[in-house]
């Protein structure tokens, strides 16, 4: 008489083989987690590079007056003006255009970091004091920036001295690199 229901090698075969979908199924799971967060760190870093350079354009560009680096120089910060009179000399306040917004910048890097300082308005001293990099009253552009392969200082100036280059990475498991010029309108005294 043969008693209905499975054996004992049926079920130990048919737990084997569910062993083996379930671990099959958490090794996918595993690999698209992964992929998943190496993509958002990625993404990160992107983002990262894209706010330094949109940054580094908006006071760049319409720039007047760029203490550092000097020109044909090259420099870990990045200091200069806009709206600044020239005529009015070197660590004055003075406007340019009158009605329009004049102001300082300040970019540093310290232990990875990058910082952007500003002081704005007509008391706005051209150039603004370099403050101690990392120091309260900085807005923090990137916490994993660092030197390009090659490169030994994030900024240069270029050309006949109305170019900035700049060259860095953010990122550590998916670096972005940066590495453009951007021009500036520099005023003759």
């Amino acid at each position: 008489m043969r008693r209905s229901g499975f054996s004992l090698l049926e079920m130990i075969i048919a737990l084997s083989i569910s062993l083996l979908a379930v671990i099959a199924m958490l090794d996918l799971t595993t690999m698209l987690l992964t992929a998943q967060i190496s993509g958002q760190h990625g993404l990160g870093a992107q983002g990262d590079a894209l706010l330094v350079l949109k940054s580094l354009q908006a006071d760049i560009r319409p720039a007047t007056h760029i203490e550092s680096p000097s020109p044909l120089g090259i420099a870990d910060s990045l200091s200069g003006c806009v709206n600044d009179d020239p005529q009015k000399g070197a660590g004055a306040a003075g406007i340019l255009v009158a009605g329009q917004t004049n102001w300082s910048f300040y970019y540093c890097v310290s232990g990875g970091t990058m910082y952007r300082y500003v002081s704005s308005g007509p008391s706005a001293l051209c150039p603004m004091a370099p403050p101690a990099c990392g120091t309260s009253g900085a807005l923090t552009l990137s916490a994993q920036i660092a030197h390009s392969a090659g490169h030994g200082a994030f900024f240069s100036r270029q050309g006949g001295g109305n170019t900035i280059g700049i060259d860095y990475q953010t990122g550590s498991s998916s670096p972005q690199s940066v590495d453009t010029s951007i021009a500036f309108l520099e005023s003759s005294p």
